[in-house]
Order: C-alpha cells, then sequence, then structure tokens
C-alpha cells in the first residue's frame, strides 16, 4: 500500500508538472503548438504506466509467470488492436500511436488494480517509504544513463557519419527540393542512411534482448532475493551467470550468422548492409544480462548506488567511443562502441559488487563462450 501510493502520488506530480505545459514542450522540440495534443496524450499515458508498476511487481514477486503472461499477451493485443483502429481505420497517423499507448493502459491499468488490491491493507508505514526510496532513488540517474545509452549513437551517428555515398530520393521529392532551393542536387549527398542501417541492425539484435534477455530479467529480481538467505545462495549465483552466458552468447551467435538471411528477408536492399552489426550489437546485449546477473552482489545488501556509478561509466565510455570510432567506421563504429561500453559496465559493476557481497563466478567458460563464438561467427562471415 506504501508503495503503491507512492507512485500514485509521484505520477500525479509529474502528469500535474507536464500536462499544462504540452504546448510549451511542442515549441521547444518543434517549433510549433501544432504538436500539443500529441504531448498531453504521451503525459497522460505516462501517468498510467507508472501504476501499473506495483502491481506487476507484486505479481513478480508471488512468482506467477502464468498471469504475467497473459497480461503481457492481453497489453500486447490491446495495443495492437487500438493502433489499428486509429492508425488505419482512422488515419490519425504517430498521434495514432501515442493514443493506442494509452487507450491500452487505460483499459489494463483496472485489470491490475482489482489484482493488486486483493493483497493490500489499508496501512502505511513511513519506515518502509524510506527504505524503498532510499534504495530507488540512485537508480533515477541509472535509467537516465540507460536512455542515453540506447539513443546518443544515433544523434552522434547523424552528427559525425561519413558521408553516404548516395541518397533514395522520390522523384517528386527530388522535384521538390530543387524548386524550392534553386540548387542542383550532385555528387554525394549527406543522409541519414547510416543511422538507418544502425538503427535496424540494432532493432534485428533485439531478437535476444526480448525473446531471451528481458523474460530473464523478469524472473532475476524475485529470483535473486528469495534465494539470497538459503545456504546455497552464492553457489545459484554462480550457476545463474553460467547458464546465462551459455544461453545468451549461444542465440547472438545464431542471429549473428543468420543475419544476412534475415535481414534480405525483412529490408529492402539499400540496407542489406545492417547485418553485418548484428551479432556485435547482439552481444553487447549479452554483456548488459552480465551486468544485471552481477547486480546481485550491491542489491541484496541494498546499495543500489553503485548502479549509478556503473550507469555513469558507461554513459561517458559510449559518448566518447562513439565520437572516436564513428567518424573511422561509421554504423560498425557505433555497434563497437555500444558493446564496449557494455562491456565495461559488466566489468566495473563485478569490481563493485565483490566488495559488498563476493561471488565466486566461473568467468573463465563465460569469457571463453564468448571468444569461441566471436571467433566462429568471425569465420562464417569471412568464409
Amino acid at each position: 500500500t506504501t508503495t503503491f501510493l507512492f507512485q500514485v502520488a509521484a505520477s500525479g506530480v509529474i502528469f500535474a508538472l507536464t500536462y499544462p505545459f504540452s504546448g510549451e514542450l511542442s515549441i521547444l522540440f518543434f517549433d510549433t503548438r501544432d504538436y500539443t495534443v500529441y504531448f498531453q496524450f504521451a503525459t497522460a499515458s505516462q501517468m498510467l504506466m507508472m501504476l501499473k508498476v506495483v502491481p506487476l511487481s507484486v505479481i513478480r514477486a508471488k512468482e506467477r509467470p502464468g498471469v504475467f503472461s497473459i497480461l503481457t499477451i492481453l497489453r500486447f493485443g490491446l495495443t495492437m488492436g487500438f493502433n489499428i483502429l486509429f492508425v488505419v481505420g482512422m488515419e490519425s497517423g504517430p498521434l495514432g500511436v501515442i493514443q493506442a499507448q494509452f487507450y491500452a493502459a487505460l483499459v489494463l491499468v483496472p485489470v491490475l488494480l482489482v489484482i493488486t488490491f486483493r493483497n493490500m491493507r489499508p496501512r502505511l508505514s513511513w519506515s518502509q517509504l524510506k527504505r524503498v526510496t532510499s534504495f530507488g532513488l540512485p537508480l533515477v540517474p541509472a535509467a537516465l544513463a540507460g536512455w542515453v545509452l540506447t539513443m546518443a549513437d544515433r544523434y552522434i551517428l547523424r552528427l559525425v557519419a561519413p558521408v553516404t555515398r548516395f541518397a533514395l530520393v522520390a522523384q517528386k521529392s527530388l522535384g521538390e527540393m530543387a524548386a524550392k532551393t534553386g540548387e542542383v542536387i550532385a555528387g554525394n549527398i549527406p543522409t541519414l542512411h547510416e543511422v538507418g542501417l544502425y538503427d535496424l541492425a540494432y532493432k534485428f539484435s533485439l531478437i535476444v534482448r526480448m525473446g531471451l534477455i528481458q523474460p530473464f530479467i523478469f524472473a532475476w529480481g524475485p529470483l535473486m532475493f528469495s534465494v539470497y538467505h538459503q545456504p546455497e545462495a552464492r553457489r545459484v549465483y554462480r550457476a545463474v551467470l553460467t547458464l546465462v552466458s551459455l544461453a545468451t552468447v549461444g542465440v547472438s551467435f545464431a542471429v549473428g550468422v543468420m543475419s544476412p538471411e534475415i535481414v534480405r528477408l525483412m529490408a529492402t536492399w539499400p540496407f542489406y548492409g545492417a547485418w553485418s552489426a548484428v551479432y556485435v550489437l547482439s552481444l553487447s546485449h549479452c554483456f548488459y544480462c552480465l551486468y544485471i546477473v552481477f547486480t546481485v552482489g550491491t542489491s541484496v545488501v541494498h546499495k543500489s548506488k553503485y548502479q549509478a556509478y556503473t550507469a555513469t561509466i558507461g554513459v561517458v565510455a559510449n559518448v566518447g567511443l562513439n565520437f572516436l570510432l564513428i567518424p573511422w567506421w561509421g554504423m560498425m563504429g557505433a555497434a563497437l562502441a555500444t558493446l564496449a561500453s557494455f562491456a565495461l559496465m559488466a566489468l566495473a559493476h563485478y569490481r563493485f559488487a565483490q566488495r559488498e557481497y563476493r561471488i565466486e563466478y566461473d568467468l573463465a567458460v563465460v569469457v571463453k563462450v564468448i571468444s569461441l563464438a566471436t571467433v566462429l561467427w568471425l569465420a562464417t562471415t569471412l568464409l
């Protein structure tokens, strides 16, 4: 009850600080008030989405994967249905996507609250609130840093990527450009082609993240706390790291090897080159998963501040490496920067965690698996 009411208050404050200024946000980002309604729906959606956190956490803590899966599928079905209604049926364009998220949450949140209220009592605990906030506040900068880690490479690619040798411009658009500018367009045309290649490669690498790592993360939170006080806890954590490494690296290798065929099947010819970065980005997700496993050493002793430190290290490394590598290797430079920053995060948090709660991980197996997969991927690529 304490945590849920705190979430309600926090989401209400954020909503109150953003919704009335939707017009100003539209001007800030787009230099016009035309997109005010976009921000209104977006801020309302975020408020509803925050209300889902505690109910879903209760379901995970009670280890009810069936209910969690049903609700996830329901959310997917609602979102897809409203997308079809607004985007296809009503032709609302991008606004329809945001509206779909809002109405899907509006339907789902009452269902979640009904499930949760059965486990709640009308009591408040200030000591519990202090404990929750002291653990959660350091994770705020860590979450913001994670957002930068995910998005910064696209912006840096746009700024410093080598000029693309060609541009795909429809005849009508080309005529309009010439009519407006009065310029003759010839030679190398700077485009967002490199950004598109990278973004496509990143999306294909998410097969590993969303298909394997994200479900593991959902299960890992309740598991690591539930076994902490058991005598075999350290052996469980050690085994989890080994098994997760085998699974994630194995799937990453499979996706990497099949990426040329996957990209050719799903994309058009100007974007076939995206396949070359899929394995590297998939492997970066593996290092992110290792980082999540290593957080057990700081989470069980309630030292979440180390996650903020680690995320800061990752962001600084990612931004610096992007500016260093992209001018030389373009899309592949961004992929290598992402891989290196996540690997550095995993290593840094391993060192922090070992100080607080030492676990004898079998790191030799992890290194061998990653090395073998990489050598085999290079062999299949070159041969």
